[in-house]
């Protein structure tokens, strides 16, 4: 969505507020910049139906808005808004709703569930038979030493940490902390 200006004084300073927060909580840039912004179009949805503080939410508001989110259109492939764009947006909310409880404000409802995620249902999820062969194949993946133990390395971070493959292909060795065995993401 274009870019947002929002009149309401108080949603501004909420805006404000809470992108600093993510930001002391070491949130990433891309969290930062991409709950802010769904946030803001949840305010401006609000200041269009005349709602002007976050007390006056109610449950039939955060409906309506998710509803004019599921009906409009993705203008970058055309359609709809796709369900995980739709999960961020409830995500982003969430968050929301986390900030006010930790500034002592009362938080509205959320009633509305997540989204089901289709890609989900087509993951192939390797049996552990297969998970040892990966490893086992580590043994003869290069010709040199240093690789095949780039390759194990690779395999624990994914499987046995639960690393992103982008998390695994970005780490560094100060990333390890070896005396703590712990790994920074």
């Amino acid at each position: 969505m274009k870019k947002i200006k929002l009149q309401n004084h108080s949603y501004r300073i909420l805006l404000a507020s809470f992108t600093e927060w993510l930001d002391i909580l070491g949130y990433s840039t891309a969290m930062q910049n991409n709950y802010p912004a769904q946030l803001c179009e949840f305010f401006y949805w609000l200041e269009q139906n005349d709602i002007n503080h976050i007390n006056y939410i109610q449950n039939h508001h955060v409906r309506n808005y998710y509803n004019q989110l599921k009906q409009r259109p993705n203008t970058t492939r055309g359609g709809a808004l796709s369900n995980n764009y739709l999960n961020n947006h409830l995500q982003s909310l969430n968050k929301f709703r986390e900030y006010l409880k930790k500034h002592n404000k009362k938080p509205f409802n959320l009633p509305i569930k997540r989204e089901k995620d289709k890609t989900a249902e087509k993951l192939n999820i390797l049996s552990p038979k297969e998970i040892k062969q990966l490893f086992n194949a580590t043994a003869y993946s290069h010709e040199l030493p240093k690789f095949r133990a780039r390759n194990k390395a690779a395999l624990v971070c994914l499987y046995s940490c639960g690393m992103r493959r982008n998390e695994v292909l970005n780490l560094e060795i100060p990333d390890i902390l070896f005396d703590k065995e712990r790994i920074y993401v």
